[in-house]
């Protein structure tokens, strides 16, 4: 049973007032002269890394704007502008614009269309490219930019493998086919590809489990922090990650002061995550990404236990802990689902089950594989072929859950 404090009644308050429309939140979008269906140029900084669609032929973005153009009646205007912008880009500007990262806080001019079918504006071509500002933010977007597209280069070698590890470690599908992230979908696996506290959780593991090896347990929280600030400083904060990543500090705060940490506290560390969260980045709260991440968490830490017991006592225990927390996130995330796709898949309880070990596993070989072809590139074909057997592995099973 969930012990309701203030905490926890704040986060419920706000919850039902801020999905009810009880309490109005301010809009963080689109604000200029012109009507947004007008536009024909913006201009503006990126304020998001741009992700592949499922088509594979355009990227999602938004962009945080400073001046857009657009015809009002019959005369061609400039305004000043301000808020965000969901923007598409067609792939091959993406992907071929000489001298242009198309990564966070990088500063374009773009000509294109506001389509009011999609809701976005869409790219048709690249005007000029103003680099990054150069100052100390604009300094480390661009040198995050060159890592990501460095780390994109590096294991392009690696064919499909390192495409997964790509998806796995940055967010970005660029390198993965059309065709398997289908199939992810489809299997009722798309939250192992988006960047969660999954992934954070095996970043801090793996980082503190090092540091305990080498260094003893004295600096062991010191190397989880400093591997999560790296992560998510590389990969980018989605809704979900920027959820672990508060859940994940909040809860090192907790332990420095040794404070305890039991089921009730970890409730109480999801509410103020949530309050924190949503006074931080409000634009976030009707993602269905920031739903869907709080939804499951809270329907693990609530219903867990309860499913635990019953799974005991017709699995082992290892196994019973993974269908627990699944059957858990997906009670919790269904209303989510059926109001946005309209659908649940229930096969994605067992696909999770299976499936996410496989991930933690590869995950692990990978993190190795890379730091060792770096220090000895010549043994690089070598661990190209152990992971990408591990890839038709992992692969044979998605595809197998999402013909069921």
């Amino acid at each position: 049973m969930v012990k309701l404090n203030c905490v926890v009644l704040s986060a419920v308050f706000c919850c039902i007032a801020i999905y009810s429309k009880l309490v109005p939140i301010k809009n963080s979008g689109y604000k200029s002269l012109i009507p947004v269906k007008s536009l024909s140029y913006i201009q503006g900084c990126l304020y998001s890394s741009p992700v592949k669609m499922t088509s594979g032929n355009v990227y999602s973005a938004n962009m945080s704007l400073q001046k857009v153009s657009g015809y009002v009646g019959h005369h061609f205007v400039n305004s000043s502008a301000s808020g965000f912008l969901p923007i598409i880009i067609p792939a091959y500007i993406a992907e071929h614009s000489r001298g242009t990262y198309f990564e966070h806080g990088e500063r374009l001019c773009l000509y294109g269309f506001w389509d009011n079918n999609t809701l976005n504006f869409h790219v048709s071509s690249l005007k000029m490219n103003y680099g990054y500002k150069q100052n100390v933010a604009g300094i480390v977007n661009n040198f995050r930019a060159f890592c990501r597209i460095s780390f994109k280069r590096l294991l392009s070698s690696w064919g499909v493998a390192g495409g997964l590890i790509v998806s796995l470690l940055s967010g970005s599908r660029d390198c993965l086919s059309p065709d398997v992230c289908n199939s992810f979908r489809n299997a009722g696996l798309s939250h192992i590809l988006a960047l969660s506290g999954m992934h954070l959780s095996f970043i801090s593991g793996l980082t503190g489990m090092l540091c305990y090896r080498i260094f003893g347990k004295k600096y062991e929280l010191l190397a989880r922090f400093s591997g999560i600030i790296i992560f998510v400083w590389f990969a980018g904060f989605s809704p979900s990650l920027f959820r672990a990543f508060l859940f994940s500090l909040l809860l090192m705060i907790l332990v420095i002061f040794k404070c305890r940490v039991d089921e009730d506290c970890f409730i109480s560390v999801l509410s103020s995550v949530f309050l924190l969260h949503i006074m931080i980045r409000p634009y976030d709260l009707f993602t269905i990404a920031f739903m869907l991440s709080y939804a499951a968490l809270a329907g693990i830490l609530i219903l867990g236990n309860v499913f635990l017991r019953y799974a005991c006592r017709v699995l082992p225990s290892y196994i019973a802990g993974s269908v627990s927390s699944s059957v858990s996130a997906f009670i919790a995330t269904s209303p989510i689902s059926l109001g946005f796709f309209g659908y649940v898949n229930p096969i994605g309880i067992l696909a999770s089950v299976i499936v996410s070990p496989l991930i933690s596993l590869f995950l692990a070989v990978s993190f190795f594989c890379i730091l060792f072809s770096i220090m000895l590139s010549f043994l690089s074909p070598v661990f190209s072929s152990i992971l990408n057997e591990l890839y038709y592995i992992i692969l044979f099973f998605v595809n197998f859950f999402a013909r069921g």
